[in-house]
């Protein structure tokens, strides 16, 4: 299954952006790999009791993540849509991302501001990802 690296902000541009990537893309069966970036707070107890999920839910806002739930629900039958938070400071830590989560393209989204987030671009344009 190829998989695509979709970075986001949360904001409903980049949800507009996936919908219109997802529409044109030709094959079905892949799966599309939202990243949200973002700094992790360096507390011992913050990080002892981390969990993806309650990160991503506190950081997602609410009218994100009901219209990529009707997105998900849309394309269902052509690919599989996920989140992923990537928390780096480094490209050797971007490479290891990617590896883990055996992705090797990425689509990105333009004019996103990151108001939410850190701007991942720079970990993209060092990488060897084949940009759709």
């Amino acid at each position: 299954m190829s998989k695509v690296l979709i970075p986001t902000d949360f904001s409903e541009n980049s949800l507009k952006q996936l919908d219109t990537f997802i529409q044109n893309y030709e094959g079905e069966g892949f799966e599309c790999v939202l990243m949200f970036s973002d700094f992790l707070n360096d507390s011992i107890t913050d990080l002892l009791f981390y969990s993806q999920t309650k990160f991503l839910k506190e950081k997602m806002p609410k009218e994100f993540e009901a219209m990529f739930e009707e997105i998900k629900v849309k394309y269902a039958a052509k690919c599989r849509i996920n989140i992923l938070p990537f928390h780096g400071f480094t490209t050797n830590a971007f490479k290891n991302f990617l590896e883990g989560n055996d992705i090797s393209n990425c689509f990105v989204p333009k004019n996103l501001e990151y108001k939410i987030g850190v701007n991942p671009n720079k970990f993209i344009t060092k990488s060897k990802l084949t940009i759709i």
